[in-house]
């Protein structure tokens, strides 16, 4: 399950759901949807253990706007304390960009190349 972009849903909610469930399943964790809820810190403290796939991108806690994340502009996701988070997991899940289309979309491309991969941030 992926955290949705809504009033109705949170990290907390879907936790709570869980215990009723029939089938035992597990989340993506949304950056940005985080961010537009309890935060990304919160959110990933509490659904960690069953993190298995991601959704990254960045907005300014309010807009669902899906900015490239770290050099998009407006949005304001801590990356370096959100990168330490995601390689802190004992095994690794993909990191998948989850953005919108935009006029800038080929100079943002570029741009991501002076980004760190999540082995190079400092511990």
């Amino acid at each position: 399950m992926e955290i949705p972009p809504n009033q109705f849903s949170s990290a907390e909610r879907l936790l709570n759901f869980s215990p009723s469930r029939i089938l035992d399943f597990n989340f993506c964790f949304d950056t940005g949807h985080a961010n537009l809820h309890e935060g990304v810190e919160t959110a990933y403290k509490m659904m960690a253990p069953r993190i298995r796939s991601t959704h990254v991108h960045d907005n300014d806690g309010k807009d669902d706007a899906h900015i490239f994340p770290a050099v998009g502009q407006g949005g304001n996701i801590n990356w370096n304390a959100t990168m330490e988070l995601l390689k802190s997991a004992p095994d690794q899940y993909p990191l998948l960009l989850e953005l919108r289309e935009t006029p800038d979309s080929r100079s943002r491309s570029t741009r991501s190349r002076n980004l760190r991969s999540p082995g190079e941030y400092e511990a």
